[in-house]
């Protein structure tokens, strides 16, 4: 296979790179970031490279990227967690390769390798097989945002056990949460990195705001350390948005903020572009850039634009009778306006489910649930149905985010369509088989798990997008998109979300492309409002 030629921002990141032994590669999602990797680590004397990446990442990097991309004679292995006689021979004969013959030896493990020993147990076998310094990649690396997850620790052992290495992160999540998750990602790289630790950087950087809701009034106490220049900015708005707000200054560079605000004041003020969630950001900047290359799509590859399609499909009237039923208990249970953030997320997640048209029953006293197909015509699943055939021999992806969902599209499927399914409990083998068909035009649809099939897979082929349900999470969004939305797609990929006729569907789904935060839906509402039909 002819090796692509690099891309002029692929020659940039590896000429700031090549002798650099720690590294950060902060790119959008499709611009290539594989290659530069592979570039890097061929450029350096080296034999041993660890790669740690989600599951259906890892599988990629062995099957799909060193093939196209390394240029150099290597052996590599993709770890599986379920072990067949087979799989453990062929992992004993990689490591006994690595062990007695030269040359490059590439192993990829998936995170979960790392909550146990499994994954710091591999890597000491495998990179004791040679003496020279070795690279461990971590690819997706907002994986390891969090120090107190196992896995991450563990992860970030492998520094000081191999303090030689050469490390580099990936990541290539354009809407980060918060700039905090940068911390534990850079600390894998260099030891003390930002000279402090995750709790001490956390306060620096987060502008920390407390809510206390009274019933009677409807008002919020807001507690929050600001910058002058935004404290200055946010006491105008205050002054002009409220009658009663009171203001003490502290000391001359940060100032503690107290003050009382109606509820719909307060979302004015939080939505204004003069507050911001986070603080000295050039800080960060300015420690990060000498060992980061970051580049946006926009600016380095010329992509046909995506197309978004809202359809609009009817809930049947026992739908809506479960959503009004759960709406009414819960604001009984829980006194409607007092219900937390997170009780409402939760509320909001069974909406959802019942848009699909399934419900959870409690089953036992355990508190164990059972999703059963809601009576009546699923209106959502009709249309999806009825337009698969109207896209002629184009090939598509469907994406559910509950099981009992991805298992009656696919039945329905079947019957219109060369289809395969890519779920949680499709085993290793089948996923594999199902990928391969797939980019090789034997089936024509893919019904998939975002959060399975939404990572690591390149599926420029695909022209359309059906997005069945959703759940909060901007980053599985914008992965999934983007698996048909990269280097190598010629035509505009359309997306069509089928949205049910609730408000809180729509409100979802705007919070996800506009890359907002779901609870800034929940904070001034009770669940009569948010889930209005």
């Amino acid at each position: 296979m002819n090796r692509p030629v690099a891309l002029k921002h692929q020659i940039e990141a590896h000429t700031k790179f090549l002798n650099l032994k720690q590294a950060a590669l902060l790119a959008d999602m499709g611009t290539g970031k594989t290659r530069i990797a592979i570039d890097w680590f061929q450029a350096q004397d080296v034999d041993r490279v660890v790669v740690i990446a989600p599951s259906i990442v890892a599988k990629q990097w062995v099957n799909e990227q060193l093939p196209i991309h390394c240029n150099v004679h290597y052996k590599a292995l993709a770890y599986k967690s379920k072990h067949t006689q087979k799989y453990t021979r062929k992992l004993d004969n990689f490591i006994m390769s690595a062990k007695y013959a030269k040359g490059l030896h590439i192993l990829c493990l998936h995170f979960e390798t790392f909550v146990n020993k499994t994954g710091t147990d591999l890597v000491s076998q495998f990179l004791s097989t040679s003496k020279k310094d070795p690279v461990i990649i971590v690819d997706e690396s907002s994986r390891i945002k969090n120090p107190d997850a196992k896995s991450v620790r563990n992860i970030l052992k492998l520094r000081s056990q191999y303090p030689n290495s050469y490390r580099m992160i990936m990541s290539g999540t354009p809407a980060s949460k918060s700039p905090v998750d940068l911390w534990s990602q850079f600390e894998f790289l260099t030891p003390n990195f930002f000279n402090c630790g995750y709790v001490a950087f956390n306060a620096i950087h987060t502008v920390r705001t407390q809510k206390y809701v009274k019933v009677k009034g409807r008002l919020i106490t807001i507690e929050t350390t600001l910058d002058k220049d935004t404290y200055d900015k946010i006491k105008l708005i205050i002054a002009r948005n409220t009658k009663d707000g009171v203001l003490h200054p502290d000391v001359p560079n940060m100032v503690q903020q107290k003050f009382k605000i109606d509820s719909n004041d307060f979302q004015f003020v939080m939505n204004s572009q003069h507050f911001q969630r986070f603080k000295h950001m050039d800080a960060i900047q300015n420690k990060i850039a000498p060992i980061t290359y970051a580049i946006k799509r926009e600016d380095c590859v010329n992509l046909p634009p995506k197309i978004y399609k809202r359809i609009p499909c009817q809930l049947n009237p026992e739908q809506k009778r479960l959503i009004k039923e759960l709406v009414k208990y819960s604001a009984t249970v829980y006194r409607g306006d007092t219900l937390t953030v997170e009780v409402k997320a939760l509320i909001g997640l069974r909406v959802l489910q019942i848009c699909g048209g399934n419900f959870s029953h409690l089953t036992d006293l355990e508190g164990k649930f059972e999703s059963k197909p809601i009576k009546g015509v699923n209106h959502k699943l009709n249309y999806l149905i009825g337009d698969i055939p109207e896209i002629g021999a184009q090939q598509f992806t469907v994406c559910a985010v509950y099981t009992p969902e991805i298992i009656e599209i696919y039945k329905q499927a079947q019957k219109i369509a060369d289809v395969g399914c890519l779920y949680g409990a499709t085993s290793e083998n089948e996923r594999d088989r199902v990928i391969a068909d797939f980019k090789e035009g034997r089936i024509q649809g893919l019904i998939m798990n975002p959060q399975v099939g939404g990572f690591g897979l390149n599926l420029q082929n695909a022209t359309v997008q059906y997005w069945f349900s959703r759940n909060y999470r901007t980053e599985v969004r914008l992965q999934t998109e983007d698996r048909q939305h990269r280097i190598g797609t010629v035509k505009s990929p359309i997306y069509k979300d089928l949205v049910s006729e609730i408000q809180w569907e729509e409100d979802v789904l705007d919070v996800l492309q506009e890359g907002r935060e779901i609870n800034d839906v929940f904070l001034n509402k009770s669940v009569n409002d948010i889930f209005k039909l």
